[in-house]
Parts: C-alpha cells; sequence; structure tokens
C-alpha cells in the first residue's frame, strides 16, 4: 500500500533552546541517548542522576554530552571512524563501539564515566571488515552487521555456566555479498537487518541459541549512506528509511510489508538516513531537504498501527542528518548547520 504526506507547512516556533558546539569538523556517524547514571557526588554527598548523550565521530572520538548542562562530560578516543554505538537496554554500565577496522570496543562504566576494558575482532582467517551496526539483543547476546556477514557474540562464561566480565566471538549466522548495514531488534531476540545492494530486509529469530531465518522482505531499497534507518513501533511492527524518500512499515508476525509511504511527492536519489523513534511510542523523527520531520504513529482504540501522520517540521539549514535523539521530558537533540559540529537542544511539538 503506498501513501502519501501532504505538504502543509507545520512550524515548530519553540525558542526554548540550547546550542553546543564541539571544536571538531569530521562527520558524526551515530548517536545514541544513554542510560541514566547515578552516582554520589563527592562535594555535596548527594546522589546525581547524568543525562547524556553519546555521539560518535568518523575520526574515532567520542564525545558525551550532558543535556542538563550542555556540555562535554567526557571524551573518548579510538583510530577509527565510529559505526554505531550501543547500550543494554535500561543498563548503563557497559558502552559499545563498533569501528570501521573490523573492531569492537567496550567501555565499562566507573563511577561517572567509562573506562575501555576489551577489543573484540574475530578470528584472522574470517578477516576484519568494518562493522557497520552492532545490537545488543534482550537475553545479552551482540549482533553485528558488517560487508558479508550477521555475526554472534557472547559474554564469557566460566566452567560451569556463569557469566563473568567480557565478550568473546562465536559465529557467522548469516553471510551475503552486499554490506549489512541496518539491524534492530524488534522485540525480544527476535531482529531485523537491511541488506544494501540486494534490497531485502530479512527477519531472525533466536530458537534454542540458534538463530533462524523466519522472514525476508523484498524489494525495499535499502541505502548504505549509515546504520540508522530502522525504528521500532511495537512488538510486531518496525519502519525502515529508505531510498527515494520511502518510509516502509514492515510486520515481523507475519513477516509482511505492511505500507509504504512516499514522505517527500518527487523522485530524488537521496536517502532517509535514519528513523528516531520517542520511547513512549508516539513519534517518528526523520529529515529530508532542510526539515527535520515529526510524524505521529497513529493507533486505533486497541493499540494497533493504523497510518503515520506528519505532526509537525522546522528547519535548521541541515540537509539530512544522521544526529538525532530524543529525551524522556519532550526534547530533541540534533545536529546543527555549521563549519563545526554543532548541536541543538529544544522542545519538541507534544499533543
Amino acid at each position: 500500500e503506498l501513501n502519501t504526506f501532504n505538504n502543509q507547512n507545520l512550524l515548530n516556533n519553540e525558542s526554548n533552546e540550547k546550542t553546543l558546539f564541539i571544536e571538531e569538523y569530521y562527520s558524526v556517524w551515530s548517536m545514541i541517548k544513554l542510560n541514566p547514571i547515578e552516582f554520589i557526588d563527592e562535594e555535596s554527598n548527594k546522589s546525581i542522576i547524568l543525562n547524556l548523550v553519546a555521539i560518535g565521530l568518523a575520526n574515532g572520538r567520542i564525545f558525551i554530552i550532558n543535556l542538563s548542562t550542555m556540555k562535554i562530560h567526557q571524551k573518548l578516543s579510538t583510530i577509527n571512524t565510529i559505526y554505531s554505538l550501543v547500550q543494554y537496554k535500561d543498563n548503563p554500565k557497559y558502552l559499545l563501539f563498533s569501528l570501521s577496522n573490523g573492531y569492537i570496543i567496550i567501555y565499562k562504566l566507573i563511577g561517572k564515566n567509562y573506562i575501555e576494558i576489551q577489543k573484540l575482532h574475530k578470528p584472522k582467517d574470517l578477516g576484519h571488515p568494518g562493522i557497520n551496526k552492532i545490537i545488543i539483543l534482550s537475553n545479552g547476546d551482540i549482533i553485528s552487521g558488517e560487508k558479508g556477514n550477521i555475526s554472534l557474540w557472547r559474554q564469557k562464561r566460566d566452567f560451569e555456566g556463569n557469566i563473568i566480565e567480557g565478550f568473546i566471538f562465536v559465529e557467522i549466522i548469516y553471510k551475503d555479498f552486499n554490506d549489512i548495514c541496518h539491524l534492530m531488534e524488534v522485540k525480544n531476540n527476535t531482529f531485523a537487518c537491511g541488506i544494501y545492494s540486494s534490497n531485502v530486509i530479512k527477519i531472525f529469530k533466536n530458537k534454542e541459541d540458534i538463530y533462524d531465518l523466519v522472514g525476508t522482505i523484498k524489494n525495499v531499497e535499502i541505502h548504505g549512506n549509515n546504520s540508522n534507518g530502522m525504528a521500532k513501533i511495537n512488538d510486531k511492527l518496525f519502519c525502515f528509511g529508505g531510498k527515494n524518500y520511502f518510509i516502509y512499515i514492515i510486520s515481523i508476525e507475519p513477516p509482511e510489508l505492511i505500507q509504504k509511504i512516499k514522505l517527500v511527492n518527487e523522485e530524488s536519489t537521496s536517502s532517509i538516513c535514519f528513523m528516531h523513534a520517542t520511547n513512549d511510542g508516539l513519534f517518528l523523527f526523520t529529515s529530508y531537504y532542510e526539515k527535520i520531520v515529526q510524524l505521529k504513529i497513529v493507533k486505533d482504540r486497541h493499540n494497533n498501527f493504523i497510518e503515520l501522520e506528519k505532526y509537525d517540521e522546522f528547519e535548521d539549514k541541515k540537509s539530512g542528518s544522521p544526529a538525532i535523539v530524543t529525551t524522556s521530558d519532550g526534547k530533541i537533540l540534533y545536529q546543527k548547520k555549521s563549519d563545526k559540529i554543532g548541536f541543538c537542544l529544544k522542545p519538541f511539538k507534544m499533543p
């Protein structure tokens, strides 16, 4: 089913915003809202909760920003492009990065800062292609997508089967000739992946420690511009932003394409490079040209998905930025157009 949005001019006129500029000039490849960090301040002896976002750059640097102050909380450095960042759901203990040199770096929270504890890579005979995306499933397994493979990494265990600190490469669970660019867990231990050039989305489910392929969605125009193109709608549905400004609504039970939506009603070679969903399941955010678009997830009285409705949009002269996250208190952090890397935090439109 093909839908199109009408291009009514909805503008967010909120002026309550904060801006931060970073002394860097490299591209932003990934950005995630971190889980809240609670610690005891030594000076006041009071409990403080940190509200942080991690930003990965093409030059291998990671900036962790405190949204409460809009200041840099911590800087981390590698020597390769940060392709993706991930944390366990509702657990700030570990922060994982995937890199363009085929490594996964694991940081552990010590006090209020992250310290590197491990570097992961595959055995030499399997090569070290850049890891485009990593996700952590509900059972603790790490799934990585790279050129030609989907791979499985697990937490280490002792001889009695108890989990110990650290992770290891286990096996390749799927092979393809093209890049695995997009990954997302849709429900517990069921994940979807987008394969660039093959133009398919495949769905895998964990059954007794084996990841079975349970469905394939064909004729979905996958892009390889970044790995942020998927967002969860509910435990059965997710959306994908593809080429030519198409948004695809996809079911995992059964695996099928539900809707194909045209965000901009014109022909173009441009892609929707990211889709970001708010935690409350009310909105999706994306962008095109110089506009950031807020889409309302319309549901029926039984909480079943009906459609996406354009709810708001605003301009900041930044075309197709991949860097957007939202907060639980109704704010959006997005990348600004600037000679340096700039970010703006502002309220978004609420019901």
